[in-house]
């Protein structure tokens, strides 16, 4: 009876082990519809860019990335300093509001050069992929917020 109890015990737990391999093997391997290499695999998908359409994407994408990097450092050093603020006792309400409205213009600058991507986007998409383009974006400013 020992025996025969050893033995079921032994099964199961090669299965219990069998299964949580396969678990990992599945969690670790991404499914391949949803490999997208980034915002321009998605756009050009979502609007059905042909590949001069979708060169000239990239190229304006490149752009922009390099345009925003140094807004994006740069607002989140200032935030960085804003917070640390926290620590400093009497906390300077006129440096406060300075790195305020620094972090603004930094936003500000950043939303300004992604209107003036996506309007060049746009000149390159026919009538139907502008309509596309058009909800593609509306839903992006969405989900952000």
């Amino acid at each position: 009876m020992n025996r025969i109890n050893n033995k079921t015990l032994l099964l199961i737990i090669a299965v219990l082990l069998l299964s949580n391999i396969l678990l990992l093997i599945f969690y670790r391997v991404p499914p391949k519809e949803n490999q997208n290499k980034g915002p321009v695999d998605f756009i050009s998908k979502e609007l059905g860019l042909n590949d001069t359409q979708r060169a000239g994407f990239d190229t304006l994408w490149s752009a922009n990335r390099a345009r925003n990097k140094p807004l994006y450092d740069a607002l989140r050093q200032t935030k960085d300093s804003l917070f640390g603020l926290l620590a400093v006792q009497p906390q300077p309400d006129s440096l406060i509001q300075a790195m305020v409205g620094r972090i603004n213009q930094f936003d500000n600058r950043i939303l300004l050069n992604n209107f003036e991507h996506f309007k060049k986007l746009r000149v390159i998409c026919n009538a139907e992929q502008q309509i596309k383009l058009d909800t593609v974006i509306r839903k992006m400013g969405r989900r952000r917020r």
